[in-house]
């Protein structure tokens, strides 16, 4: 459970707290990516066959496929070294891990 509440601060420096709000987690966790950094592929956990797409920091997607289950690998050997981002597309939403390729 996640627990959240906003302050608000005036401009004279007087502030206020909004009642908290509970949030239940959607099962969504962050993505176990290994190793980080890489050089030639990075791997994941997987429960079922999951679509993933490799993204640069502009948002543009460079690989796409479908992982199976298990700990399947993805080949990154194309791509030049930097920062990307791995999506993974689950039956629970959308997940976002980034990683560094080496």
């Amino acid at each position: 459970m996640l627990y959240y509440r906003l302050r608000q601060v005036d401009r004279d420096g007087t502030f206020t707290f909004s009642p908290v709000a509970t949030v239940v987690g959607s099962g969504v966790a962050k993505v176990l990516l290994f190793p980080n950094p890489a050089h030639s592929s990075i791997s994941f956990l997987a429960a079922e066959a999951t679509p993933y797409r490799v993204l640069n920091q502009l948002g543009q997607s460079l690989l796409t496929g479908t992982a199976e289950a298990g700990s399947p690998s993805i080949n990154i050997e194309k791509l030049s070294p930097g920062l990307y981002f791995l999506e993974l597309q689950t039956a629970t939403g959308r997940m976002v891990q980034k990683f560094e390729k080496q």
